[in-house]
């Protein structure tokens, strides 16, 4: 996984596993990780409420432009 992230396998990840289901019935299960410091923004985020996807690019874009 760290050559995957580019990273070092000492440096810490967020790891992300959703359950995905269709009218009640499990169809898929989802593996992220992600780098800590993008990763940190998930930690607080209700990741049953959206994508995670949009919610990194909402937190990544507004600190970008602070």
């Amino acid at each position: 996984m760290a050559d995957r992230l580019s990273i070092e396998t000492t440096d810490p990840v967020v790891t992300l596993l959703r359950i995905r289901s269709l009218n009640g019935e499990v169809v898929m299960l989802e593996r992220s990780a992600w780098i800590d410091e993008v990763g940190q923004h998930l930690l607080t985020a209700d990741t049953d409420a959206g994508s995670t996807y949009a919610h990194l690019t909402a937190c990544l874009l507004y600190t970008s432009d602070a």
